[in-house]
C-alpha cells in the first residue's frame, strides 16, 4: 500500500512539475533547461511546445527507469528461484551426513538492540548451503500488551563444520562467529554450549543441538553392513 501511494505521488509530482516552473533550492527551473530570461522571451505557443517536449523527455526517462526496476526485480526473482532449485537438488541428492538437524535454545540473543531470551528454533541444513534463520523474542508489558522482536542470523554447514552468526554474507562473515566442527557423535545427536570469543556474536549462553538426518542411502548402508557380518 505504501509503495503504491509513493508511485502515485511521484507521478502527480512529475505532472505538476511539467505544468509550471519548479522551485528548487530557492531558484525557479523551466522546461528544457531554460533560465527565466530565456523562458519569458518565448511566446505562449512556444512555451506550450517546450512544456510538451519536456513532458515527452521526462516520460521517456520514467518509462526507462520503470523498465529497469522491473528487469532488476525479475533478475532477483530468477536468482531466488535458481537458489531454491539448487538447494532442492542438494537435498534430493544428499547422502548420509550431508543434512543436519539443528536446534538452538537457551541463552540470549541480541534482538532489538538488547540481549533477550528467545523462542527455541529448530531447522535443517544441507552441506554447502548458507541461509538466514529468524529468531524471535516476545516481551509482555501487560496482560493485554506485548512486543515482538525479530532478528535474522546467518547459519551454514560446510567445510566439515556448522557455522552460526555469519552475518548477511558468508563470503564476508562477522569478525567473530561460532564454529562447531563436524563430529561422529552427530549420528546420535550432540549438545554444545559454545562461547563466542567476544561479545560480537548475536548469541551468548546458547545450547546448540546437532544431529545427522537419516537419508535414503542409510538403509542401503545398513544392508551392506549386515551382509558383511
Amino acid at each position: 500500500m505504501q509503495i503504491a501511494t509513493m508511485k502515485i505521488l511521484l507521478v502527480c509530482g512529475l505532472f505538476f512539475m511539467l505544468l509550471s516552473p519548479l522551485t528548487a533550492f530557492g531558484e525557479q527551473a523551466y522546461p528544457m533547461g531554460l533560465n527565466e530570461k530565456e523562458w519569458n522571451a518565448l511566446s505562449s505557443q512556444k512555451q506550450a511546445e517546450y512544456r510538451a517536449e519536456q513532458y515527452r523527455i521526462d516520460e521517456a526517462r520514467r518509462k526507462r527507469a520503470e523498465e529497469l526496476e522491473i528487469a532488476e526485480a525479475k533478475a532477483r526473482a530468477n536468482e531466488i528461484t535458481a537458489k531454491k532449485k539448487e538447494i532442492k537438488k542438494r537435498y534430493e541428492n544428499a547422502r548420509y551426513g550431508d543434512i543436519i538437524q539443528v536446534n538452538i535454545s537457551d541463552g540470549k540473543m541480541e534482538i532489538g538492540g538488547k540481549r533477550r531470551p528467545y523462542e527455541p528454533m529448530p531447522f535443517t541444513l544441507v552441506k554447502g548451503v548458507f541461509k538466514r534463520i529468524t529468531f524471535r523474542s516476545t516481551k509482555k508489558k501487560k496482560k493485554w500488551l506485548s512486543f515482538t522482536y525479530d532478528i535474522k542470523v546467518g547459519v551454514a554447514y560446510f567445510n566439515n563444520a556448522f557455522y552460526f552468526d555469519l552475518g548477511k554474507d558468508p563470503k564476508h562473515p562477522n569478525r567473530k562467529f561460532i564454529k562447531i566442527l563436524e563430529n561422529s557423535s552427530w549420528e546420535k545427536g550432540m549438545h554444545y554450549q559454545p562461547n563466542p570469543l567476544d561479545d560480537s556474536s548475536e548469541a551468548i549462553g546458547i545450547d546448540v543441538f546437532i544431529k545427522y538426518v537419516r537419508t535414503p542411502d542409510v538403509k542401503r548402508i545398513e544392508v551392506i553392513h549386515k551382509k558383511e557380518e
